[in-house]
């Protein structure tokens, strides 16, 4: 097939097809290069990449190729690689980012042989790859429309009606993160005593200093207040937020909290508890056991308070505040 019927096969699909344009273009490709398996990964929000198609049924499989792509990719202007390793069966493979001039790359696509031959990259895997990227694109432009009007105009940010939306995706897949929340204390009181522009400008200061930690995807969820999703490790995310409440000023008046994303969660309603327990320079970190918002004083304890802890935890919501009372002044 000559490139321009793929061109126009592809037009006709992106044209017709509506969500399923990319899960058609597999198998567009598997019917144009027989005998190989086609794996389309486009940029995502949370963890780098995502799954757009694949001709490969297992998820597990798909998977591998998605994490093989978040620790291997470079954009360093090849036009193709190859994975230091392979998935079993396979004999031959390689990666085409699929890039637009100036635009960066949004996406990679990934063939793989089992039928013992080798592939040999050549220039009309690269122009289809071309073909794809603009496709991708324009995808993607389509949805940034979209996103746009959910951005917060104060900050720039993605507001609180996308961050929803993101949280409802992770949620539903599972994916184990931690959600960040920095909110600056006493806001409303700021503006009285120092205008709403100068207030406005010390969170967007704000903004800067925490994108500069490189945690994850910022989000405004209102005038005052900060989310971030992270996949860094917890230890990691608390010793980048303890920075910020370091640096002069800025542990009097931010408050930080952090919290495990699970399933079936209000998140929102989550957050604003945790913010209304915690004072400015501190952060607060909630565990899986809802009961236990106590930890950032009991994990600092010594080991000889083990038992008072246990004890702790046990009681019913009667007896607890005395024993708070009592535990604290053993400290």
């Amino acid at each position: 097939m000559t490139l321009e019927k793929i061109y126009s096969e592809l037009m006709d699909l992106y044209n017709t097809s509506g969500k399923e344009f990319f899960i058609e273009v597999s198998a567009f490709l598997a019917d144009c290069l027989p005998g190989k398996e086609h794996t389309i990964l486009g940029r995502s929000e949370e963890d780098g990449w995502k799954l757009v198609s694949s001709t490969i049924l297992d998820a597990d499989e798909t998977e591998f190729l998605r994490r093989s792509a978040g620790k291997e990719y470079k954009n360093n202007g090849k036009e193709f690689f190859c994975f230091t390793s392979q998935r079993q069966g396979i004999s031959s493979h390689m990666a085409v980012p699929l890039s637009i001039r100036r635009r960066g790359t949004a996406g990679l696509w990934i063939i793989e042989s089992r039928a013992g031959e080798k592939l040999n990259p050549d220039k009309s895997i690269w122009r289809i790859g071309q073909m794809m990227a603009f496709f991708l694109q324009v995808s993607q432009d389509e949805r940034m429309r979209i996103f746009n009007r959910y951005l917060d105009a104060g900050t720039g940010l993605p507001g609180r009606m996308y961050f929803r939306q993101v949280v409802g995706r992770i949620q539903e897949q599972g994916y184990q993160v931690i959600l960040c929340g920095f909110r600056w204390d006493k806001y409303r009181e700021g503006v009285r005593l120092k205008g709403s522009e100068e207030m406005e400008e010390r969170v967007r200061q704000l903004v800067s200093r925490v994108a500069s930690l490189e945690l994850g995807n910022m989000y405004a969820l209102s005038e005052d207040t900060i989310a971030v999703i992270s996949i860094a490790e917890r230890q990691e995310v608390y010793a980048r937020m303890e920075s910020i409440l370091e640096e002069e000023g800025m542990g009097s008046v931010i408050k930080a909290v952090m919290m495990r994303l699970e399933q079936k969660q209000e998140i929102l309603t989550e957050m604003e508890e945790l913010f209304s327990m915690c004072s400015p320079g501190i952060i607060w970190y909630r565990t899986q056991e809802k009961e236990s918002v106590f930890t950032p004083f009991l994990e600092a304890v010594s080991s000889h308070k083990k038992e008072e802890i246990a004890e702790i935890k046990k009681t019913g919501a009667g007896e607890k505040e005395s024993l708070m009372e009592e535990f604290f002044r053993t400290l």
